[in-house]
């Protein structure tokens, strides 16, 4: 009968830090992040809209409007929104 090879010896595995596994329970306090405003800032959105309306509109896009079709006016704002 041929005899078997005596088992390698291979060193212990290395211990665990437990910590590295530590996964937060739900009734452990934890750090919530500053909440964000709801509002929007008023300042600055009426800034924009101060800027949007100061800006003349050029000629021909107003009279490429006023002669629009709505469905044209539609079309050409999906096309613009696509093309983003």
């Amino acid at each position: 009968m041929p005899r078997q090879a005596e088992p390698v010896q291979q060193p212990a595995p290395k211990a665990h830090d437990w910590k590295d596994f530590d996964i937060p329970l739900d009734d452990e306090p934890t750090v919530r992040p500053a909440p964000q405003p709801a509002a929007p800032d008023k300042d600055m959105l009426a800034d924009t809209v101060d800027q949007v309306l100061a800006d003349e509109p050029t000629p021909k896009d107003e009279e490429d409007v006023r002669t629009m079709s709505l469905e044209d006016l539609l079309k050409d704002i999906l096309k613009d929104i696509r093309s983003m």
